[in-house]
């Protein structure tokens, strides 16, 4: 019997669009960046996509990277240049959003873009500081842990087996706004 133990990514996605859109004007055109590698980040799209849908608004464009590829952010910056005026949010359900920041440094613009996404490490800490990173959702990796271990305690101490076959620890905005300086300029 197995039990995992993670992020709802569906409720993720769907939570980020929300949040986002609340914040900032409906009007927004968005660009996904997507890997057909990264098929565990597949359920923030389709929650993403849900919400938009909820929302009356427009479907996003996409643009296909392949993880390890070294030019990720050019093939970015390429697909944004092709739509123009088209496009000024960047959505990455999974570990691009830097790339989607040097994309928008590499295209030399003056039009102000968004990038949202999820996990917050130092280097999309530091394009916090410049702004382009409006909106970064992290996974609760200590609850997780957490709620992992106490399951797997209860297993081993009473032989007592999670009555769910999927246990999700709910992720969490990351408030840019208490990001500290330090973080942001690492």
């Amino acid at each position: 019997n197995t039990c995992y133990v993670g992020e709802n990514s569906f409720e993720s996605g769907y939570e980020l669009c929300k949040l986002y859109f609340e914040e900032y004007s409906r009007d927004k055109k968005i660009l996904v960046v997507r890997s057909s590698i990264d098929n565990g980040n597949n359920g923030r799209l389709a929650g993403f996509c849900k919400a938009l849908e909820d929302m009356n608004m427009p479907t996003p464009s996409y643009v296909d990277v392949q993880r390890g590829n070294r030019i990720v952010a050019s093939a970015i910056a390429r697909k944004l240049s092709q739509m123009g005026e088209e496009c000024d949010c960047i959505y990455s359900p999974s570990g691009y959003l830097s790339e989607c920041c040097n994309a928008v440094i590499k295209l030399k613009s003056n039009k102000e873009f968004h990038c949202i996404g999820f996990e917050s490490n130092k280097l999309t800490n530091k394009y916090c500081k410049t702004g382009l990173i409006k909106l970064i959702i992290d996974q609760d990796m200590e609850g997780q842990s957490r709620e992992a271990i106490c399951l797997a305690s209860e297993c081993l101490k009473y032989g007592k087996i999670p009555d769910k076959k999927c246990v999700y620890v709910k992720s969490k905005p990351v408030d840019l706004d208490e990001l500290s300086e330090s973080e942001k300029e690492e």
